[in-house]
């Protein structure tokens, strides 16, 4: 898994890089699982990256998990997070995976 950030993953949402191919949301303490419409992710997202000193508090991390599709996990690593939220994306026509992996990965630096 390499780590991303959430501005990263809308970003590369909205230049089309990739598209959301299904979002689900499982509750840490029950194991409850429940799927999420694409639009509301991005609202969600969205909003969270709006939250000011709280907008980099949830790791998000990606992989490969095949040609052209890409695993995003977030919440898993936070403790102050009740959920852990695994979206799968879709690489776009006429994009590469290294075209994504260098929009996805996050800056050591930052």
């Amino acid at each position: 898994m390499r780590q991303t950030t959430a501005s990263k993953i809308l970003e590369a949402i909205n230049q089309h890089l990739v598209t959301i191919d299904g979002v689900q949301v499982k509750d840490k303490e029950t194991s409850v699982k429940q799927e999420l419409p694409s639009e509301q992710f991005i609202t969600d997202l969205e909003f969270y990256l709006e939250s000011g000193i709280f907008a980099d508090t949830l790791d998000f991390e990606y992989k490969a998990v095949s040609t052209g599709v890409l695993q995003v996990q977030a919440g898993y690593m936070s403790s102050a997070c009740d959920k852990c939220i695994d979206v799968k994306l879709c690489l776009c026509n006429g994009v590469d995976m290294q075209q994504v992996d260098k929009s996805l990965v996050r800056d050591t630096f930052t």
